[in-house]
């Protein structure tokens, strides 16, 4: 409030969406094995749900570590919204490093052991000794923007605070915000 703001541009990212699925606690999230937070096992079996951009670069992570890694996406394709050329990358990628792709697959439950899912109505079984969680992102709003608001301080929310997506996105849209405003 020392500045005395005409306009705030609020940039305060995402934050990991959990999918509510039974016994998705005893699952880690994606970002707590890239960021080093969790140990990664070595020559274990493991599932990562959801195979968007993040679950599959969890899954390469994780297979680098000798790990059979089994990758379950709820879309009928993975990687949604990836560059053509790195989607072939990845494809090839994920080939070599056999893991276990499986698209269609809606996760129904999850114990400490064991992910249990469906695909065409068959039920099917992944036991395991480790299951992560990478089911997307939501935005983060911190309460310090609903203090800005209720103080008549207009914010503009930019990139993943107002919708999910690409930096390439989010920096156009903040330039063209910015201009907006002159």
């Amino acid at each position: 409030m020392a500045y005395q703001p005409d306009v705030v541009f609020e940039v305060t990212g995402s934050l990991p969406f959990i999918a509510p699925i039974k016994g998705i606690e005893n699952a880690v999230e994606s970002w707590d094995i890239l960021s080093g937070k969790v140990d990664v096992p070595q020559n274990k079996t493991i599932v990562v749900i959801g195979g968007g951009i993040v679950g599959c670069e969890t899954a390469e992570y994780l297979a680098e570590k000798e790990n059979k890694v089994h990758v379950l996406e709820m879309l009928p394709s993975i990687a949604n919204g990836l560059e053509y050329v790195n989607r072939l990358v990845l494809d090839v990628t994920l080939q070599q490093m056999k893991i276990d792709v499986v698209v269609n697959a809606s996760v129904t439950d999850v114990d400490s052991s064991k992910v249990t899912y469906t695909v065409d109505g068959a039920e099917h079984a992944i036991d395991c000794d480790l299951i992560v969680v990478s089911t997307g992102q939501k935005p983060y709003v911190p309460a310090v923007v609903k203090e800005l608001q209720d103080r008549n301080i207009r914010v503009l929310k930019l990139g993943d605070a107002e919708k999910v997506g690409k930096i390439f996105n989010a920096t156009a849209e903040g330039f063209h915000k910015a201009h907006d405003l002159f």
